[in-house]
C-alpha cells in the first residue's frame, strides 16, 4: 500500500487538508516553534492528488504559523478514501488526543466505512455488534456514538458545546423526555389516552435506563474510552447511511435509506444542466457522447439489431455541434485535477483534440480502445475489415494523475450481457466502465455522465462506490435510467427508498 519514495518539496497551496477529522489545532504554535528550531523531521504524507494523509498539524504549523511556501512531502499511492481516514485516526491517537467530539466522529466513521465495505462487496450486513467487537467497546456505546456523531455533523451547537460525551448523552435524554412529555400531554384528550400514555411512559423509562447506564460506564472509564481505533483497510462510507435512533437494547433493525434519485438523475439538455452547475463541482466526467455517425448505415436487415429507437438522437450535424458545446462546458464544471473521458468517432479526432486544447485540457495523444468480443456487423465484408473496436479520448484538467496507472490502453470484452439486461443496442459493458473508474476515480467521488442513456455507466458507478450524476435528454431513456439506477441501489441496500 505504501510507496517509500524520497521526500520532495511542494508548494503548500497545492496541498488539500480540508476533509480531516481533527478540528482543534490550538497546539500547532508549540509545534511551529519545534519545527523552526529543529526543522521538519517527519515529512507530510500525501496521495498522488495532493491530499494530506498524515501531517495536518505539521502543515498548519509550517503554512499558517511559520509562513513557509514549501514543505517536504512523501507520496503514498493507491489509497482509498477509507484508508486515508483510518490512517489519520491511527496517526492522531498516537499523538495529541482527539477532542471528545473528534473521537465520536472517528468511531462513527469506522462503523460507516465497515458497513459500506460490506454493502459494496456483497458480504453480510455489518452490524453495530461487529463494530463494538472491533473497537472492544459495548454495543450501546456504538449506537449512541452514531446518534451523537449525527448531531455533531449537523452542527448542533448545544451538543458540540458539551464538555464531554456523557453530557451530550444527558442532553439528548432530556430532549427525548421533553418530546415524549409533549406527546403524553397531547394524548390526554384522546380516547386511547390511557393505553398510549402507558406506552409513552414505557418508552421514556427504557430510554432513561439505557442512557443512564451508558453515562455511568462512560464516567468510570472515560480516560480509556475509544483508544483502540483499528487500522483495517476499508472502503469509503455511503453518503446515505443513517444513524440508528437513540436508546433501545440489542441490535437495531436495518434503517431505511433514502436516496434522492431526482437530485442526481436529471432529465433534459446536459449543456443546460452544466450551465447551472457551480464551476469546478464535478470530480470526473466519463461519458459516451452521441458519435455523429449516420445511423442508416447501421440499420441492417436480418441482423437482429434495431437502432430505430436511437436514430432520432444521432443526427450527424447536431451531434457534431453538440460535441463542441460539450467540451468547454465540461471544462468549466470539472475540478482541477479531474479527468474528462469520452467515447467518440475517429472521423472527428483532430477537431475534438484541437477544441479540447483550446479550452485548456491536456489531451492524451493516443485513445483508449474497446476491443469487442461479441459479434459485430459488416455487410461489406468483401471490401472492409469488420470494425470491432471503439475509441475513447482522455482529457486532463490541471495536473490530473491516474489513481491506478494502467499497463495497457485497451479493454477486451463484449456487451451481450449488458445489452440484454438494459435493452439498448449501444450500451458499453459494465466491466468496461469499471475499468475506467478503477483507473481514474476514488471511491466516494462524483462522476458525471452527461449522456447517460439507459444507465450502464450510472449502474457501474453505483456498484463502484461512486456518487453518480447523470443527464439524459430522451424521456423514455430517462425513465429506464431511473428504474435501472434504483434497482442497482436496491441490490446494495434492500431497505432503500427513493425521492
Amino acid at each position: 500500500m505504501t510507496s517509500h519514495a524520497s521526500r520532495i518539496k511542494i508548494n503548500v497551496k497545492l496541498l488539500n487538508d480540508s476533509n480531516r477529522i481533527r478540528e482543534d489545532y490550538s497546539h500547532v504554535k508549540d509545534l511551529a516553534e519545534s519545527i523552526k528550531e529543529r526543522g521538519l523531521i517527519q515529512p507530510i504524507v500525501i496521495t498522488v492528488d495532493n491530499t494530506v494523509i498524515d501531517g495536518g498539524s505539521r502543515l498548519r504549523a509550517c503554512r499558517d504559523i511559520l509562513g513557509y511556501t514549501e514543505v517536504d512531502v512523501v507520496y503514498m499511492e493507491n489509497m482509498s478514501e477509507a484508508e486515508l481516514r483510518i490512517l489519520e485516526v491511527e496517526a492522531n491517537v498516537r499523538r495529541k488526543d482527539f477532542s471528545w467530539q473528534e473521537r465520536i466522529i472517528a468511531v462513527a466513521r469506522v462503523h460507516e466505512l465497515k458497513a459500506a465495505t460490506a454493502a459494496l462487496t456483497g458480504d453480510d450486513r455489518w452490524t453495530q455488534k461487529q463494530t463494538a467487537e472491533l473497537l472492544n467497546i459495548a454495543v450501546g456505546n456504538v449506537n449512541n456514538c452514531l446518534v451523537v456523531a449525527k448531531c455533531i455533523r449537523a452542527k448542533d451547537k448545544d451538543i458540540v458545546a458539551c464538555g464531554n460525551f456523557s453530557e451530550a448523552l444527558k442532553l439528548l435524554l432530556e430532549r427525548k423526555e421533553n418530546e415524549l412529555t409533549k406527546r403524553l400531554s397531547a394524548l390526554t384528550t384522546q380516547p386511547t389516552a390511557q393505553i398510549d400514555a402507558l406506552n409513552v411512559n414505557l418508552d421514556m423509562a427504557a430510554a432513561r435506563r439505557n442512557i443512564e447506564a451508558m453515562i455511568k460506564k462512560n464516567e468510570a472509564d472515560d480516560a480509556a474510552f475509544y483508544a483502540n481505533i483499528p487500522t483495517n483497510t476499508l472502503a469509503s462510507p455511503s453518503e446515505y447511511d443513517e444513524a440508528p435512533q437513540l436508546g433501545g437494547a440489542g441490535e437495531p433493525s436495518a434503517p431505511a435509506i433514502t436516496i434522492p434519485l431526482s437530485k442526481f438523475l436529471l432529465q433534459g439538455d446536459c449543456i443546460e444542466h452544466m450551465a447551472g452547475m457551480p464551476p469546478e463541482s464535478i470530480d470526473h466526467i466519463i461519458t459516451d457522447i452521441p458519435y455523429g455517425i449516420e445511423m442508416s448505415n447501421l440499420q441492417q436487415q436480418n441482423t437482429g439489431m434495431d437502432v430505430s429507437a436511437t436514430a432520432a438522437e444521432h443526427d450527424v450535424e447536431q451531434n457534431i455541434s453538440l460535441m463542441f458545446s460539450f467540451i468547454p462546458a465540461a471544462f468549466r464544471v470539472l475540478k482541477t485535477g479531474g479527468f474528462c473521458v469520452f467515447w467518440y468517432d475517429l472521423d472527428h479526432h483532430e477537431k475534438l483534440q484541437q477544441m479540447a486544447v483550446k479550452v485548456g485540457f491536456t489531451v492524451q495523444r493516443w485513445p483508449l480502445v474497446w476491443v469487442k468480443t461479441h459479434t459485430c456487423l459488416n455487410q461489406s465484408a468483401q471490401y472492409n475489415f469488420t470494425k470491432a473496436t471503439e475509441v475513447c479520448m482522455v482529457l486532463r484538467k490541471g495536473n490530473a494523475t491516474l489513481l491506478n496507472p494502467q499497463p495497457i490502453n485497451y479493454f477486451l470484452g463484449g456487451n451481450d450481457d449488458t445489452r440484454a439486461a438494459l435493452g439498448h443496442p449501444f450500451v458499453k459493458p459494465f466491466k468496461l466502465w469499471s475499468w475506467l473508474f478503477t483507473a481514474i476515480a476514488m471511491r466516494g467521488q462524483t462522476v458525471y455522465d452527461p449522456f447517460a442513456g439507459v444507465g450502464s455507466s450510472t449502474i457501474a458507478a453505483v456498484n463502484h462506490g461512486l456518487q453518480p450524476i447523470a443527464s439524459e435528454l430522451n424521456a423514455e431513456h430517462y425513465n429506464r435510467l431511473v428504474l435501472h439506477t434504483a434497482n442497482a441501489y436496491r441490490t446494495l441496500h434492500p431497505s432503500a427508498v427513493f425521492a
